[in-house]
């Protein structure tokens, strides 16, 4: 049932890393040859129950570090000429015992006066960051220790307050939620696809109050690995709440009735860019509380500009207009940052899957990283750690929903090989500025042009797959053969394409979209 058995009495603590000598900086091979316990004891990390409630100790104790990984992987020792401007990476190659001759700069005759002001305020926050973080000397541990103290540990969210047994030490715990009949567990109420914004209720997927959560997961997809180190690490305070004072949307969307149907939009929330407004009925229950809500969808302005948008105004496919394209190709428009939110019993329904098959499939497909898919029947949404989508929209936004103003879709897959770095490998750039011609055409037409831009690299299948299929592709025989090439993605990763394109209308939906005409 997920419980942790107690023991008699708690380990003892382990005594200062620098009085263990078999707990001294070593590689990861040599950590990968402990034996499981004691690779448990170099990391600081000692189970132990409390008064029987689902708890176990933080770890303590600062980990074993290792190398800069990319360049210790390549087999750098030198960098002849490093191209940056940040001293803090400098800094932390150096640290890895990586000697740098010269550091070279994009010329200041090439940046606007915005830019460098900004990078001389970024280098001056860095430097005194990375001294406190590391001490005026930072050391690899393949070259030596820090002489420095270690870094204390990071505060930890910390569940409701629990008496210690007589005599028993202080420790600090984590109070487990992976249970619905656990002690204080109280997930606000949340009910997907109703009409009224209060009946509906916020999504609650932030950390500071977890008995109060109504979803499985947490914000920023992938990146809250990052956040969960700098936390650590001590440059994020994770009791201070976001102050989100100003960051409301540059444009109103919605609501519209594809909101109101719980099987219309089931991989977004469509409420997500509505949340924090001090005055949302969605957060009503979560403000009572001092719950703090995080919204899952930012809509801001944005300028773009292409090398092939200049080329279309100078061969005359596309004419300025001062407003949506500018001279010099400049192209103005909204973007939508999207993070994914998925209503668990939609998404069953979506992929004619049972419900109960699909949460065990997340669970044990993503290595035990979400025990609540398969302990948590009431909590329906999970955020899973994937990437989202950007939308951008170019023209009047209000017309989206107007069925008879001209409306431009483009469904785009992101390329970096095509789109950064212009490889011929595949045709992703060509069909995204051919996307942006039709969008500023539609909205120079009096409608609105929408890329939708989902990062599903490598047929979702991963950067790392993709590099591995160009590998195997290279050494056949067969050229280009886009069966041949399919028939190799499949034997080196097991499926040709896993996009999910039964997700892909659902921020059409969001954005009131009935009829596309082009």
């Amino acid at each position: 049932q997920g419980h942790h058995r107690p023991s008699r009495s708690p380990p003892p603590p382990p005594p200062p890393l620098g009085t263990r000598p078999d707990l001294a900086p070593r590689s990861l091979s040599a950590c990968a040859a402990l034996p499981a316990r004691r690779r448990a004891q170099s990391a600081g990390v000692h189970p132990f129950t409390h008064e029987g409630k689902n708890t176990v100790e933080a770890p303590r104790g600062p980990p074993i570090m290792t190398s800069h990984d990319a360049t210790w992987h390549a087999g750098i020792s030198r960098i002849h000429t490093f191209v940056t401007s940040s001293g803090a990476k400098t800094r932390a190659v150096q640290a890895a015992g990586i000697e740098i001759i010269k550091t070279v700069k994009l010329p200041a005759s090439l940046l606007p006066p915005s830019a460098i002001a900004e990078a001389n305020f970024k280098e001056e926050r860095s430097k005194g960051s990375f001294a406190a973080r590391a001490g005026s000397n930072p050391v690899s541990p393949l070259f030596g220790s820090n002489n420095g103290p270690p870094v204390p540990p990071a505060p930890l969210l910390e569940g409701p307050a629990s008496p210690r047994r007589s005599g028993a030490p202080a420790h600090r715990f984590i109070s487990l939620t992976s249970h619905a009949a656990q002690f204080s567990v109280s997930p606000l109420p949340v009910r997907w696809g109703a009409a009224e914004p209060a009946s509906r209720g916020a999504v609650v997927a932030t950390l500071a109050h977890p008995q109060h959560r109504n979803a499985i997961g947490t914000h920023n997809g992938p990146y809250a690995v990052y956040r969960a180190v700098g936390i650590a690490k001590q440059i994020i305070d994770p009791s201070r709440p976001l102050d989100l004072q100003s960051t409301e949307p540059v444009v109103t969307i919605g609501p519209y009735p594809s909101w109101y149907n719980a099987d219309a939009i089931v991989a977004l929330d469509p409420w997500g860019a509505m949340v924090s407004a001090p005055d949302s009925a969605l957060s009503t229950a979560a403000r009572a509380r001092g719950v703090s809500v995080q919204p899952s969808i930012a809509i801001s302005r944005f300028e773009a500009r292409m090398p092939e948008i200049v080329e279309a105004l100078r061969e005359g496919r596309l004419s300025a207009d001062g407003t949506i394209l500018r001279e010099g190709g400049v192209v103005s428009c909204i973007k939508a940052s999207i993070e994914p939110v998925w209503h668990l019993p939609g998404i069953a329904r979506r992929f004619k899957l049972d419900e109960e098959a699909l949460r065990r499939k997340l669970f044990e497909h993503t290595g035990g990283m979400f025990p609540e898919l398969v302990t948590r029947a009431d909590l329906e949404i999970f955020l899973p750690p994937i990437n989202g989508l950007t939308i951008y929209m170019v023209g009047d936004v209000a017309t989206i929903p107007d069925p008879d103003a001209p409306l431009v879709v483009r469904l785009h897959d992101e390329s970096y090989d095509a789109e950064l770095f212009g490889s011929h490998a595949s045709t992703g750039r060509l069909w995204l500025v051919y996307g942006i011609e039709e969008c500023v055409r539609a909205a120079q037409a009096g409608g609105c042009g929408l890329i939708v831009y989902a990062r599903q690299e490598g047929n979702a299948l991963g950067e790392v797959a993709k590099f591995l299929v160009h590998n195997a592709r290279a050494k056949s025989q067969q050229g280009s053969d886009v069966r041949q090439r399919e028939e190799e993605t499949e034997r080196v990763t097991g499926a040709a394409d896993v996009r999910l394109y039964e997700l892909c209308a659902d921020p059409l939906l969001w954005l009131g979209i009935s009829r596309i005409h082009t």
